[in-house]
């Protein structure tokens, strides 16, 4: 999995009651993630943010190595709205032409996800800083999937030791492609 990117309103939140406000999944035709935002910026202005998820990825063409995007949830556009209001939003969307069904709620497992996704991001993009013996998760990189142990520490990058095949073995990994365990 290559890196996690985040689309969505770029609104602030701030406390928010969970109570009040519930995440819902709506198909949308492919690529028209920008004419959505658009639309609900302009139209559907209640609604408080929507959500998505797609990730990096390394592809080889013609022996380069190109940088596609791949959403996470083909064509799943999550959308954080206030129960209060929410029949209104259900027909402004269905309405859109670029929206095509409302799947219904996400479930605990979907927002679970979400969250994770959520703070991976947030996490890769506060330059993130550990210390020796610290246990991490390596989430980016040929090794991703492992876990190890820090000893040592550069400035964008440090070295981490991870049992493979038997065998300990070092790795200087970059900090953005691990995660605290």
């Amino acid at each position: 999995m290559g890196d996690i990117e985040i689309q969505g309103l770029d609104k602030e939140i701030l406390d928010i009651n969970e109570n009040d406000y519930t995440w819902h999944i709506w198909v949308m035709k492919h690529g028209k993630f920008n004419h959505i935002k658009r639309h609900i910026q302009d139209e559907v202005e209640e609604i408080i943010d929507l959500v998505y998820p797609q990730e990096k990825i390394e592809v080889i063409v013609k022996n380069k190595v190109k940088i596609k995007t791949k959403p996470l949830y083909a064509n799943y556009l999550f959308v954080l709205v206030e129960n209060k209001s929410f029949d209104k939003h259900v027909d402004k969307l269905n309405a859109y032409s670029f929206t095509t069904k409302y799947v219904g709620p996400a479930s605990g497992a979907d927002l679970e996800k979400i969250k994770n996704i959520v703070r991976i991001e947030e996490r890769r993009s506060k330059n993130p800083t550990f210390f020796i013996g610290e246990s991490v998760s390596l989430i980016g990189g040929p090794l991703q999937g492992l876990t190890g142990k820090i000893v040592g520490v550069k400035e964008r990058s440090a070295v981490v030791e991870v049992s493979l095949f038997k065998r300990v073995i070092l790795a200087n990994m970059p900090m953005e492609n691990m995660d605290l365990i």
